[in-house]
């Protein structure tokens, strides 16, 4: 068995559900919640997570967004909760599920294209 230095320790954060907000270039370009299964508190997809599109909290967007920027993230997954009336950014992915864009008919391929294109975007 190998060891690792690292830990990741998070206070646990009672919810049934995760704001995941996806930007490319610090821009939404969508936003859903991550509903948890009953028999589990992780809101993961993979494991039974359900995707819901309805009531997305503007607050929860904007707090991505900034989120984004000051970490100069311009393509990113942003996972949050709110919890006790306030928001927690619990996450931020760089390879993040596409599962969400697929089902409201985006393709991630054809956002970044038209965004180089219309000049929004530089090839590093």
């Amino acid at each position: 068995m190998q060891l690792t230095r690292i830990a990741y320790i998070q206070k646990f954060l009672s919810h049934d559900r995760d704001l995941r907000v996806v930007l490319i270039n610090y821009q939404p370009i969508l936003a859903y919640w991550r509903e948890r299964a009953s028999e589990n508190f992780k809101t993961n997809l993979s494991q039974g997570g359900k995707i819901c599109f309805e009531d997305i909290p503007s607050e929860g967007v904007d707090l991505a967004q900034e989120t984004a920027k000051k970490c100069k993230f311009d393509d990113v997954g942003i996972d949050l909760i709110r919890s006790g009336g306030k928001w927690y950014v619990i996450e931020a992915n760089m390879k993040y599920g596409r599962k969400g864009l697929k089902m409201r008919g985006l393709d991630l391929k054809e956002i970044i294209r038209d965004k180089l294109l219309a000049g929004e975007l530089h090839y590093r």
